[in-house]
């Protein structure tokens, strides 16, 4: 049984382990940037959607 998975378990940490962790990487990326986006829309939400320009030219009276 351990001959017959030799080659399969070599493959994997040859390759699948250096794949794995650099989906583990790019999933941290990634959490750090969703982080970052949700910040910027919980703390101003206009300026995020609607930009610095917000009002400017419109009259809202």
């Amino acid at each position: 049984m351990a001959a017959e998975n030799r080659a399969p378990v070599r493959d994997f940490t040859s390759v699948g382990l250096y794949e794995l962790s650099l989906l583990v990487n790019e999933l941290r990326t990634l959490t750090g940037s969703l982080t970052r986006l949700t910040d910027k829309v919980e703390n101003d939400p206009a300026r995020f959607f609607f930009g610095d320009d917000l009002g400017q030219g419109v009259d809202l009276r």
